[in-house]
């Protein structure tokens, strides 16, 4: 459950299972459902009982090999999966490629979940696209419209000076305030 992503029909007979024994239902006995399923997998603090819903469970254990890869570049899975699939980019850039294993399938799967929690620390920002990563929290940059766009090619060291000072005549002229 940990490293394959398990199909969807698998999960959800996983879960009616856990349904039935906590509903006490067998094939020839029903019981009353006194509230709805979703609801008993809330979080305990939220008013659920904290069961857990399989396939985001399963895609979150996944999403720890993703991790593993990011944090550990030097062991011999990532560096295995670098040679085969994403020899010539970073693992958060790689593609499914042709003929892939169903690990490497599942990771990016998996990969997913990294994508919408990791967030870029900008450093000197020279390989960080103002336009295709996430590198500002809960916001994703659109430009005014008004003016002419920046190139797709920008990075966020475009956006910050000599003195290490963001250039906010640019940034306020070409993105909203939100950002």
């Amino acid at each position: 459950m940990s490293v394959f992503k398990i199909p969807q029909g698998l999960c959800d007979d996983i879960e009616k299972a856990i349904a039935r024994f906590w509903w006490g239902s067998s094939d020839t006995h029903k019981s009353i459902h006194w509230t709805r399923w979703e609801k008993l997998c809330h979080a305990k603090i939220r008013g659920g009982l904290g069961f857990r819903e399989f396939s985001s469970f399963n895609q979150a254990l996944v999403a720890k090999q993703g991790w593993r890869i990011l944090q550990n570049p030097e062991s011999l899975m990532a560096r295995i999966l670098k040679a085969k699939y994403f020899k010539h980019t970073s693992f958060m850039d790689a593609k499914l490629g042709s003929q892939p294993s169903f690990v490497w399938r599942s990771i990016l799967w998996g990969r997913q979940v990294l994508h919408k929690g990791l967030r870029w620390r900008i450093g000197n920002g020279r390989q960080i696209s103002i336009y295709n990563r996430n590198w500002i929290q809960k916001h994703e940059l659109k430009s005014h419209g008004m003016h002419m766009e920046l190139p797709n090619d920008t990075v966020v060291a475009d956006l910050i000076d000599e003195r290490h000072h963001w250039k906010e005549e640019i940034i306020c002229q070409h993105f909203s305030k939100e950002a």
